[in-house]
């Protein structure tokens, strides 16, 4: 089995095995977040997509993660809203923020047929930050949900790092081989994370 092999097992493998821990929980434990459920379907749905698409038929797979990332931003907006009391106009406000950036991206800045680069890095940094409030405020927050804050706003953070030189990245070979495989790494970290503290909190 060749690297590239373990790495993709890896990673849909334990995107799998959060997503699945997510669904059983939650029939058991209410805390658990509807949107942080959906997140973590949208993400292994969309790398099984994206890698079935440029391994199996040879196609261009940015349209997945275009699509994907302005989910995902929704989902963790969401989320981040599920802890604060705010007005209406606000939370759309919030909600046109991805969905602006995500139009200018594929229609004007760039196409839906290339890299995302400049909305994987603003929902990175949007999510960071979103997550490093929640953390400032983390007394009002419920012990369960502390972890999983954290866990996001380290992930996001590793990967709003990755993401401002992605496109240096991925014309370098050598960079590729040495920063990719830690990205992935932490990708994965944060799954098997999520799928222990779910499945503990589920246990107890």
């Amino acid at each position: 089995m060749s690297l590239f092999s373990i790495y993709l097992f890896s990673l849909l493998g334990s995107g799998l095995l959060a997503a699945a821990i997510s669904v059983i929980c939650k029939f058991s434990n209410d805390k658990i977040s509807f949107s942080l459920i959906i997140w973590l379907i949208i993400r292994l749905l969309s790398d099984s997509l994206a890698f079935l698409l440029i391994l199996k038929f040879r196609l261009n797979n940015f349209p997945v993660f275009h699509v994907s990332i302005l989910i995902e931003a929704i989902l963790i907006l969401n989320f981040f809203h599920g802890f604060f009391t705010s007005k209406v106009e606000f939370r759309i406000l919030t909600y046109l923020i991805p969905v602006t950036i995500f139009i200018l991206e594929t229609q004007f800045l760039g196409s839906i047929f290339s890299a995302n680069r400049i909305s994987f890095m603003s929902y990175n940094l949007m999510t960071s930050i979103l997550m490093f409030i929640l953390i400032w405020n983390i007394k009002r927050i419920n012990i369960f949900d502390q972890s999983i804050i954290k866990a996001l706003f380290v992930f996001h953070s590793i990967s709003f790092i990755y993401s401002i030189s992605e496109n240096v990245i991925r014309v370098n070979n050598d960079l590729m081989s040495l920063i990719l495989p830690i990205f992935l790494v932490s990708i994965i970290s944060l799954n098997l994370f999520l799928s222990y503290h779910l499945w503990s909190v589920r246990r107890s």
